[in-house]
C-alpha cells in the first residue's frame, strides 16, 4: 500500500470529511510509525552494522533511524564477545577493570546521548563491534511512495493511524474522563 492508498483508506475508515482531518492525517501515520517502531519488533525494521572503535575512544554515533539496542558484540582472537547493555550512570558507578593491565577491551555499553553510545571500559585496541539495533520506518516521500511497514504490514500500519486518529476525532471512550 503507497502512502496515498494509506490517506484515502483513512479518510475513508473514518468517514469524516473534515479539511482539518484530512490535514491531520500525515501526522497521524507518522504518529503511527513512531509508536509501532517504539512498541513492536518488526523482524525487516532490525539492522546489523559493524562500526570500528579506535583504541583510546569510548564513543560512537548513533545510526540516524536509531530506535533502541538489542545487542553489540566483537571478536578477541577469534572468540565472541557480547556486551551488556547498561544506563550511563550505572557503567561509571561501576566501570569493570580492564582483562589486563596492558590490555582493555569493553565489556558495558549503553546510550551516552541522543546522539551518541558509550563503551567501557576503554578499548586498548581498535576493534569492530557488531550493533544490532531495531530502526525507525523510513519517511513517505510523495503520494506514490511506499516503507517497509506499508509493504509488509499495511493493516498494522492503518490500524495504528486509526489509533492515533481516535482522539482526535473525538469517538473514543476515555474522552468524557479526559475532560
Amino acid at each position: 500500500m503507497n502512502y496515498g492508498m494509506l490517506k484515502a483508506q483513512i479518510r475513508a475508515t473514518l468517514s469524516i470529511n473534515d479539511p482539518v482531518i484530512n490535514a491531520y492525517i500525515p501526522n497521524f501515520i507518522s504518529q503511527a510509525q513512531a509508536r509501532i517502531s517504539r512498541e513492536v519488533q518488526i523482524f525487516d525494521l532490525v539492522k546489523v552494522i559493524e562500526v570500528p572503535l579506535r583504541s583510546g575512544e569510548s564513543i560512537l554515533k548513533k545510526p540516524t533511524d536509531w530506535v533502541r539496542e538489542i545487542s553489540a558484540y566483537y571478536f578477541v582472537s577469534g572468540v565472541p564477545i557480547q556486551l551488556k547493555w547498561r544506563p550511563l550512570s550505572m557503567m561509571l558507578k561501576y566501570s569493570p577493570a580492564p582483562f589486563t593491565e596492558d590490555e582493555s577491551y569493553p565489556l558495558l555499553w549503553g546510550e551516552s546521548s541522543r546522539e551518541d553510545l558509550f563503551f567501557t571500559p576503554i578499548p586498548s585496541n581498535n576493534i569492530n563491534i557488531s550493533i544490532t539495533y531495531l530502526a525507525q520506518d523510513a519517511d513517505f516521500d510523495g503520494d506514490e511512495s511506499s516503507t517497509i511497514l506499508s509493504e509488509t504490514y499495511p493493516s498494522l500500519l492503518l490500524y495504528a493511524s486509526l489509533l492515533e486518529a481516535t482522539p482526535f476525532v473525538q469517538s473514543d471512550e476515555r474522552i468524557q474522563i479526559w475532560e
